[in-house]
């Protein structure tokens, strides 16, 4: 068991090192509190920016998709949920907005069951044909 902080080097406290079993000072723990903060801030910033983008433009891209791949699952699935809100606000699917939802759950691997296709989407389809 070290007696140093094993980020900064800091000398640990005897309680600390062979009490508690911590390896890091707890200034090293607060910073890396402030830092989980701060990036879940920033990822829910960036899901709101290709939300946001998806239903100005009513289309996906690749370097969108490719951030979307690296996301949890649960993540994909309400962003997925917000667009089509977005999308149904006005009580209609357009042509080009069930293109892009579909563009979503295919390049994303999304189940019909976990967007409730059948539910959501399915109607549209059949009143557009």
């Amino acid at each position: 068991m070290s007696n140093h902080c094993s980020i900064c080097g800091k000398k640990l406290s005897f309680f600390q090192s062979q009490i508690l079993s911590e390896t890091i000072c707890a200034e090293c723990k607060d910073k890396q509190a402030q830092d989980t903060a701060r990036q879940i801030v920033e990822d829910k910033t960036q899901l709101e920016n290709i939300r946001n983008e998806i239903v100005t433009t009513n289309s996906i891209n690749n370097p969108q998709l490719e951030l979307l791949k690296k996301r949890n699952k649960q993540d994909i699935i309400s962003l997925y949920s917000q667009i089509y809100d977005s999308f149904h606000a006005d009580g209609e699917l357009t042509e080009q907005e069930l293109k892009t939802l579909a563009d979503i759950q295919n390049s994303l691997n999304l189940t019909k069951e976990e967007i409730q296709y059948n539910q959501k989407v399915l109607p549209y389809i059949y009143k557009l044909d």
